[in-house]
């Protein structure tokens, strides 16, 4: 039976992350773990689960998915409690739960009296940098390291692009790295599938609309452009989507949101020009929510547009009149500016 792609992997991947949760799990230290979709926090959860195992270093491994348990994380855990022996509770999708900040609470209960025989890893997504306050207890921070897993850089970008090449056989030539990395922006499944164009649909690297219609590529840049429109700027860079610029660091990405839009402008508001069709997507994706003038002149820059205050207000003005019937935009003084359904 063939390996699993994670066991040709080496332990010093994810710039030697590996090495620095287990230490602070061998001391009882609660650790914390984020990544984007896509961005390795699954493949970094079987490299722990893969390695741990090897070194020997944790006798009783306890793995909870919301989406594989019947069982509340709470009351899963609570069993294990009375269970002799240090315990290391590895946690998925943990983004999932309701009341995060309660659930927090009742587990660093459990811990006590004896706190280092019941140690947590939680692996989860972006929401950890995005909402920080849903990764905490009540009285409690409860976890003592907090780890995201960044865009891959040049470097590690190619050296997962000859794991990878190793793995699935595919041939790309050293010549296509840098570009790959351009392409992608160091995320990882994006660099994955513009490999497997590469190599089994003889893409070349300036035919991006031949990535851009490949459903894993498509639904990664999806994903990334909800995160575009709805993350603050800051929150971005750090994600590392965006640069300091900011700029899109995919180019890749950057193509897609150039022409992105809401499918419901299409529908509705067939006659809305090209600007009108962008402004009201980035009010219709935040609906209900106030999107800040700044935001909204980042968003615009972003898709290849000058950006001014009086413009923005020029042509919220134009969209208002065109989309009265179902939807109302209203200014909110000093904040930005907010849609909502009609009445």
């Amino acid at each position: 039976m063939r390996k699993g792609y994670y066991h040709y992997l080496p332990k010093d991947y994810f710039d030697g992350l590996y090495e620095r949760v287990v230490a602070k799990l061998a001391r009882g230290q609660n650790v914390l773990i984020s990544a984007m979709r896509g961005g390795g926090g699954k493949t970094f959860l079987n490299l722990f689960l893969n390695f741990s195992k090897k070194d020997g270093l944790f006798p009783k491994i306890y793995y909870y998915d919301p989406e594989l348990e019947s069982k509340k994380l709470v009351d899963f855990v609570g069993e294990m409690v009375n269970v002799s022996g240090k315990k290391i509770i590895v946690v998925r999708l943990f983004e999932n739960l309701e009341n995060k900040r309660e659930v927090l609470e009742t587990l660093n209960s459990l811990r006590h009296p004896f706190p280092e025989k019941l140690t947590f890893l939680l692996i989860v997504n972006h929401t950890a940098l995005a909402e920080p306050e849903d990764y905490f207890g009540y009285s409690t921070q409860f976890f003592s390291e907090r780890f995201y897993i960044q865009p891959f850089n040049l470097k590690e970008t190619i050296r997962m692009i000859e794991i990878n090449s190793k793995f699935y056989g595919w041939r790309i030539n050293e010549r296509n790295y840098n570009k790959i990395y351009a392409l992608s922006g160091g995320n990882p499944r994006l660099i994955k599938y513009i490999c497997k164009d590469i190599d089994e649909k003889q893409a070349t690297l300036d035919s991006i609309s031949k990535f851009l219609a490949n459903p894993a590529i498509k639904f990664q840049l999806d994903y990334f452009t909800k995160l575009l429109l709805q993350e603050k700027t800051e929150n971005l860079k750090v994600l590392g989507i965006l640069d300091e610029k900011p700029r899109i660091k995919s180019e890749l990405l950057a193509k897609y949101f150039v022409d992105y839009q809401s499918r419901i402008v299409d529908e509705l508001y067939p006659t809305l020009t090209n600007l009108e069709r962008k402004i009201f997507t980035y009010l219709y994706e935040n609906k209900n929510r106030i999107v800040s003038v700044d935001k909204l002149g980042d968003l615009t820059e972003m898709a290849g547009h000058e950006f001014s205050l009086w413009a923005i207000y020029k042509l919220i003005s134009r969209v208002k009149s065109k989309i009265a019937k179902l939807f109302k935009i209203r200014a909110i003084k000093g904040q930005g500016y907010l849609l909502e359904t009609a009445n």
